[in-house]
């Protein structure tokens, strides 16, 4: 293996805990999840602008969106808000585990969409990580008050999940522009989409800013660009390999940091929908 290659698994495995990062960075900011995704998706898009100032001879800015990058930012706007939302209302372990049946589900709609392969195996581990998805749901967590509380969270999980998944078959497709133009255009769509947002909300507190910053500048840029370029370089279903450190890191985050231990029933349900993923990545690596 190259020392290259090595480079490029490295950005893989940053670009996933710098994404596992906006949980706790979220949080910490005691923002709006529409404001917080604002300048996650604002602040990337003007670093890759700067990028593209600085490498112009590498990729141009003076390019025509496509039909598909935008709905690619409308879906990855869906995603983002829904998930900052999520983890306000549930615990941040059970959210991106729910959230992380996007993969497989996409690997179903491609198969009805695109007429992708899906072996016997690989609906076995949907139905695997279909099951873990119950396994994580704690149908107990019901302290006064906080059922309904519990039961929203659930539905902006899940609806993180959908958002996802589209954005990945969305994504899937060829596409005519250079991969970081098109993310350039999709952190683009999603900052107008949530520009009223933050207008409405004001000027952050200036205890805010450090947070805010730090969620541009990580999981809106240097995941992003990190993850461009290893997609440009490795193999995707390398690359989905190892994306799943995502959710094993916030499990780490949450309980390191906020004291969220998952229970016995919901560490099984996260082994199988980690489990799902990694055998799913790599029956289709055999086809490399």
């Amino acid at each position: 293996m190259s020392k290259s290659h090595n480079i490029y698994l490295a950005m893989t495995l940053v670009s996933a805990m710098l994404m596992a990062a906006i949980g706790p960075l979220a949080r910490w900011s005691e923002t709006a999840p529409e404001v917080v995704t604002f300048y996650r998706v604002f602040i990337g898009a003007a670093c890759i602008v700067v990028l593209g100032v600085l490498q112009k001879r590498r990729f141009s800015l003076a390019f025509k969106p496509t039909l598909q990058s935008i709905m690619a930012g409308v879906a990855l706007t869906g995603f983002m808000v829904a998930y900052v939302k999520a983890v306000e209302l549930m615990p941040m372990a059970e959210a991106v585990m729910i959230m992380y049946l996007a993969p497989l589900l996409a690997a179903v709609g491609a198969y009805v969409f695109f007429g992708e392969k899906l072996t016997g195996l690989s609906l076995a581990m949907v139905g695997l990580a279909l099951a873990g998805f119950v396994l994580m749901i704690d149908f107990d967590a019901r302290p006064s008050g906080m059922d309904e509380t519990y039961a929203f969270g659930l539905m902006f999980a899940l609806t993180a999940c959908l958002s996802y998944t589209s954005f990945i078959l969305i994504n899937r497709r060829p596409s005519k522009l250079e991969p970081i133009q098109s993310t350039l255009v999709q952190l683009s769509v999603a900052s107008l989409l949530l520009a009223y947002f933050a207008v409405d909300a004001g000027i952050p507190e200036q205890e805010q800013w450090l947070w805010l910053v730090l969620i541009g500048v990580g999981p809106g840029f240097l995941a992003m660009v990190f993850a461009v370029q290893a997609l440009s370089r490795i193999p995707a279903v390398t690359y989905g390999t190892l994306a799943y450190m995502e959710p094993l890191t916030v499990a780490v985050l949450a309980w390191g940091f906020f004291g969220e231990v998952m229970n016995t029933q919901q560490l099984i349900g996260a082994a199988c929908i980690i489990l799902a993923g990694l055998v799913k990545a790599r029956v289709a690596s055999k086809s490399y």
